[in-house]
């Protein structure tokens, strides 16, 4: 009994050790991230100073035997990032996004995460497998090279959005760069598991259809709770039952916070995918939920979750850099070859993704197409981090369970990768953006003019139905399209004393007049709120 107490003591106090130095590191990673944007530093971004400071601090752990007694801490627990640290990255993204830029590109983004997604993936798994069989590095087995070519092509531009938005970059290149990023990790954890699932089956043709079911049940499933939890958090927020309860504000950010988290839960119960279902709640609660919200409640929602995933994408990057030494990888094995060979075909296959994709984007837009600068930026944006890192340490787990015992050579190579990005790809973007000139010109009125879509057809006929059923029975006021309110005047000006006909007669006028109004009204309404 009293050796069980001892252990516990011993445990305890590891754990409130490990704590304290993380968050010591938090603090300097924070310090030094403001110091370097207050410098506006090109070639050295947070993300990088994060990282760097990670490789330092294990190498510090390294040289003095240190990793031992922080060993729970620096080998990162995957169940407290899965379930603390990756859900209020994914759903500040949702949350605190353009909305009309976002929808706007919806057509490409969706493109370029899911089939991009699955290009990229399946290139890379059969280069790596062809690298290992013809002995030019050490081979992986077939679903290992499947597992990797899905966790790797999760891109995690964290760099390139802070470039992005404190150059003014093109507001579509910016849209199609983060949409795709936010998909594309939902997309990527769905086929990682799917992959694992096959493994474990065998790999024949049976175990193929099953995961091509299998990924649509989930990844629909998921998508289905999400935007459950976000509808009544929306219809709960505009019915304001409990409006008579004093400091009403502190309950609406009360259920903001807690409905993404229900969402995750309930997903991850049922054997889903929470970050596919808290990345959809988070979309619907930006398009129906903040428009409920009270000033206060919307201001602190806004803050709170942007200070969440900051830390939690800080905290991450000082573990990527440390683990490169706190986990027990058989770096000869992976050698020069075979890490200069991962390293040009993942590069090769993030071309395929979006220059291979792009043909397909550009046949069905109609007005501008994605021109050849914004492929190279969007190609060259694709940095990889969180995803691809916890990934990664669940091969590391799994795969001496259910394939060939190569998890530390995956976990290797993509440390490489995510290194390599971090701190040499994103140190070029500055320069490349301001040479390539993609920056935003000209005004507000002028991009809506030239920015365009898939499928105008289709989302005009969205928007009637957004408009008709789903902005009356989730927003607390009357809307024409997705956010400015129809007083009395507004409608007597329409000669029409009903909101519903006087969207009718909009939403009859041609398609591109009414996405441009579409996009205008809730550009007002964003503006409104944050007034």
């Amino acid at each position: 009994m009293a050796e069980v107490v001892e252990e516990k003591e011993d445990d305890t106090v590891e754990y409130s050790e490990g704590i304290l130095l993380m968050i010591f590191l938090l603090f300097v990673a924070n310090a030094g991230g403001s110091f370097l944007k207050k410098k506006k530093h090109k070639f050295l971004q947070e993300a990088g100073f994060s990282t760097i400071l990670g490789l330092f601090v294990g190498m510090i752990l390294w040289l003095t035997n240190g990793l031992n007694s922080f060993d729970s801490v620096v080998k990162f627990n995957q169940d407290f990032f899965m379930i603390v640290l990756l859900p209020p990255i994914i759903f500040d993204s949702a949350y605190n996004m353009d909305k009309i830029y976002f929808f706007k590109n919806i057509g490409g983004i969706l493109l370029y995460a899911i089939l991009g997604t699955f290009v990229s993936a399946i290139t890379i798994a059969l280069m790596i497998y062809a690298v290992g069989a013809v002995g030019l590095g050490y081979g992986l087995t077939l679903i290992e090279c499947f597992a990797f070519g899905a966790l790797i092509s999760a891109t995690d531009p964290v760099s390139v959005l802070s470039i992005f938005s404190e150059m003014g970059a093109d507001r579509d290149l910016y849209a199609l760069v983060f949409g795709e990023s936010i998909f594309n990790d939902a997309v990527t954890i769905v086929l990682y598991r799917i992959v694992l699932e096959v493994g474990k089956g065998g790999g024949g043709p049976g175990d193929l259809v099953f995961a091509v079911v299998n990924f649509a049940v989930i990844f629909f499933g998921s998508f289905l709770i999400g935007t459950f939890c976000g509808l009544l958090a929306s219809y709960f927020l505009r019915k304001r039952w409990v409006d008579k309860i004093a400091d009403f504000e502190n309950v609406e950010v009360l259920l903001v916070i807690i409905i993404p988290w229900v969402s995750y839960l309930m997903a991850e119960g049922m054997e889903l995918s929470g970050i596919v279902s808290i990345l959809f709640c988070g979309i619907i609660m930006a398009k129906y939920a903040q428009e409920n919200l009270s000033e206060e409640a919307l201001k602190v929602t806004h803050r709170g979750f942007q200070a969440m995933a900051y830390t939690a994408e800080t905290l991450i990057f000082v573990f990527l850099g440390m683990g490169v030494l706190s986990f027990s990888i058989r770096w000869e094995l992976i050698g020069w070859t075979l890490a200069i060979a991962s390293i040009i075909i993942i590069t090769f296959g993030r071309a395929c993704n979006v220059y291979g994709v792009t043909k397909i984007v550009n046949r069905y837009r109609t007005r501008t197409k994605v021109s050849k600068k914004f492929q190279f930026v969007i190609w060259h944006s694709g940095l990889r981090g969180a995803i691809a890192f916890a990934l990664a340490i669940e091969s590391y787990k799994l795969f001496p369970e259910c394939a060939g015992g190569n998890g530390d050579i995956v976990l290797g190579i993509t440390l490489i990768y995510a290194v390599y990005t971090i701190l040499f790809v994103a140190s070029t973007l500055n320069p490349l953006l301001s040479r390539l000139d993609v920056l935003d010109k000209g005004g507000e009125e002028d991009q809506f003019e030239t920015s365009s879509n898939c499928g105008n057809s289709l989302k005009a006929k969205i928007i009637q139905f957004d408009t008709d059923y789903m902005m009356p029975f989730f927003r607390k006021s009357a809307h024409t399209y997705q956010g400015e309110s129809l007083d009395d005047s507004h409608v007597e000006s329409q000669g029409d004393s009903s909101p519903q006909k006087s969207l009718k007669r909009v939403i009859e006028t041609d398609d591109d007049d009414l996405e441009k109004e579409y996009e205008l009204t809730e550009r007002a309404a964003i503006e409104e709120s944050k007034e």
